[in-house]
Order: structure tokens, then C-alpha cells, then sequence
């Protein structure tokens, strides 16, 4: 737990310095192939270098029940996400952006199967689903 609150207090530095950052134009960048649409970089940047982090807080929050391996492959699966959808933002050939964009939804599958699908239901001894009763009505979105 204090490995993880360091981590946090690390991402809220590094995210509070990206934000004052992201308030001069020292960071705007124009995107190809668009009217001159103007992205503040501090973002993605912001984003790739504490995203990782919390992953790795989820996956050491989890306990010793969740695989070791994971501690490296979550942060690294965060990254490729951030860094293919980057790419896929400043990449002015329209094959390859879509490509890079296809990269990144699909190792954020994989991510996303490893951290709800599998530590989680791992971490709480499989009992992390919804309990259903035959006669039981399902809660409604609207």
C-alpha cells in the first residue's frame, strides 16, 4: 500500500506539472490532416507517462494472488494504447493512422480483459460478478 500511494502522489505531481504546462502555447501542436485543429501535447505526453503508473498501483493492489508477470505487462499494454493513439494522431497518411488505431483498441481489449476480466475476479477469489436469480429483475439504464 505505501508503493502505491508513492506511485499516486508521483502521478499527481507529474499530472499537476503537465496541466500548468498545458496553460502556455509553448505545447500546441497543428495535426495533419485537419483545418488547423491545435492539440496541446503536454496531454498525450501527460497521459503516457503517469497512465503505466496506475496500472501498475492496480495490479499491486491486487495482492499476491495477481500473476507477477502482470506488474510489467499492464504498464506495457497501457503504453502501447497511449503511443499507437498518438501516433494515429500525427500520422498524415490515412492507412497507416487507421492502422495504428486499430493496434491500440486492440491491445486495449487485451488490457481491458486483463484488469476487469481476470485481477479482479483473481484478486476477490472469483466472487466479483453480479449475483442472478431466476425471478430477479435486471436494474435498467433508462
Amino acid at each position: 500500500l505505501t508503493v502505491c500511494c508513492f506511485l499516486h502522489t508521483y502521478v499527481a505531481m507529474f499530472s499537476t506539472f503537465f496541466n500548468i504546462f498545458q496553460l502556455t502555447g509553448v505545447d500546441d501542436a497543428v495535426l495533419p490532416l485537419t483545418d488547423g485543429f491545435v492539440m496541446d501535447l503536454a496531454c498525450p505526453i501527460e497521459w503516457i507517462c503517469t497512465c503505466p503508473l496506475m496500472q501498475l498501483s492496480l495490479v499491486l493492489m491486487g495482492g499476491a494472488r495477481i500473476p507477477g508477470y502482470r506488474r510489467v505487462l499492464m504498464p506495457l499494454l497501457s503504453l502501447t494504447v497511449l503511443v499507437s493513439g498518438t501516433a494515429a494522431a500525427f500520422i498524415p497518411v490515412l492507412g497507416f493512422k487507421l492502422l495504428a488505431f486499430i493496434v491500440g483498441c486492440l491491445v486495449f481489449i487485451v488490457m481491458a480483459d486483463l484488469t476487469v476480466g481476470r485481477s479482479l475476479s483473481t484478486a476477490t477469489d472469483r466472487r466479483l460478478s453480479y449475483p442472478v436469480t431466476p425471478n430477479s429483475e435486471r436494474p435498467r439504464c433508462c
